[in-house]
C-alpha cells in the first residue's frame, strides 16, 4: 500500500477484525501517524535534528508501505494505527518506544524526557541522566505505573557466572526463545492480543525498538517471517516514518546486548507491558 499524507485510506472491513483492533481503527483510522516532538526539546539526536534529510521518495531499494494503515488480514499480524515517535537524545531510545507504547494504549500524559528522568529517578540520579537503559528500568517503569510487565530477566538471569567473556547469543540456557518458531509464535500471539513488543538489540550498537507486527508470507514457516517495528531512530530506509522491516530470522540472530547491560539480562532483552484494564490478555 504507498504511503501518502494526502490520500484518503477508506476504512476497511471491521467486522473481519477482533474487538480491540476494530475499536482502534474506529477511533484512529483518521488520525495523525506520528506523535510530535514537544515545544521546547533540544533535538540532540540526528533522528530529530535533521529530520527526513535521508528520505528518498520513490526509492528503488527501499518501497514505502503504509504501515500506519495496515490491519491483521491474512498471514499478517500488525497492530493498526501505531503512532510512531523519533527520539532527541542520542540515548533515550527506550523512552521513545515507551511512549510508543503509552499512546497505543490511549495514555497520553507522559513526555520522552519525564520517562526518561523517571528511570533515571531509579538511581538516585538527577534529571536529563545521560544514560542508556537496560531492561529492569523499562521493566520499572511500567510497573510503577501499575501495569503487568513480562520480560526476558527470568531466563536471562540464567547465563553463567564465571570470569570469562560472556556470549550471549551462544547461551542457551538463558535464551527466553529456544527456537526461532518459539520466537515467531510468540510475536503472532502477543500482536494479536494487542500488545506491541519492546526489543533492544545490537542494531546500532545497542538500540531499542517496538515489534508491531509479523507475517510468515502465508507459509507457516518461521524462516519466511518478517518483522515490522517502529523505530525511534528510523534514518537508514529513505523514508523516515517511523516505521522499518526486518527478516525475523536475522533479528533473532542478532539478538542480545554486548555494551550496556549486565550479564544477566543481555540475552534477548524484551518487554511487554499491559494496562490493568488489558491484564491477562496475554494468551489468545
Amino acid at each position: 500500500m504507498p504511503q501518502s499524507s494526502e490520500r484518503i485510506v477508506p476504512l476497511p472491513p471491521l467486522e473481519s477484525m477482533l474487538p480491540h483492533e476494530a475499536e482502534i481503527v474506529r477511533a484512529r483510522w483518521d488520525g495523525d501517524p506520528r506523535i510530535h516532538t514537544p515545544s521546547g526539546y533540544a533535538l540532540e539526536s540526528e533522528a530529530t535534528a535533521y529530520f527526513k534529510a535521508a528520505d528518498v521518495p520513490d526509492s528503488p531499494y527501499f518501497p514505502q508501505i503504509d504501515f500506519y494503515h495496515s490491519y491483521s488480514h491474512g498471514s499478517l499480524s500488525i497492530l493498526p494505527c501505531f503512532r510512531t515517535y523519533q527520539q532527541t537524545r542520542g540515548y533515550t531510545c527506550a523512552s521513545a518506544i515507551a511512549l510508543m507504547t503509552l499512546y497505543h494504549f490511549g495514555v497520553y500524559d507522559w513526555e520522552e524526557l519525564q520517562i526518561a528522568d523517571k528511570m533515571a529517578s531509579f538511581h538516585g540520579l538527577p534529571p536529563d541522566t545521560r544514560r542508556p537503559i537496560p531492561v529492569r528500568d523499562l521493566a520499572m517503569f511500567f510497573q510503577s505505573l501499575g501495569w503487568e510487565v513480562e520480560s526476558n530477566l527470568e531466563c536471562a538471569a540464567r547465563a553463567p557466572e564465571d570470569n570469562h567473556i560472556y556470549d550471549p547469543w551462544r547461551s542457551e540456557k538463558a535464551k527466553t526463545f529456544k527456537t526461532l518458531e518459539d520466537f515467531a509464535a510468540f510475536c503472532k500471539r502477543t500482536i494479536r492480543s494487542g500488545a506491541p513488543i519492546m526489543v533492544e538489540n545490537i542494531d546500532w550498537g545497542a538500540h531499542w525498538r517496538v515489534i508491531i507486527g509479523y507475517d510468515d508470507m502465508g507459509t507457516g514457516k518461521a524462516e519466511h517471517g518478517v518483522l515490522v517495528l517502529s523505530d525511534p531512530h528510523d534514518t537508514a530506509d529513505h523514508c523516515q516514518d517511523g516505521y522499518v522491516v526486518e527478516h525475523i530470522d536475522k533479528f533473532y540472530s542478532m539478538w542480545y546486548d554486548i555494551f550496556v547491560m549486565e550479564r544477566d539480562e543481555c540475552t534477548q532483552p524484551f518487554v511487554v507491558a499491559r494496562p490493568p484494564w488489558m491484564k491477562g490478555a496475554g494468551a489468545i
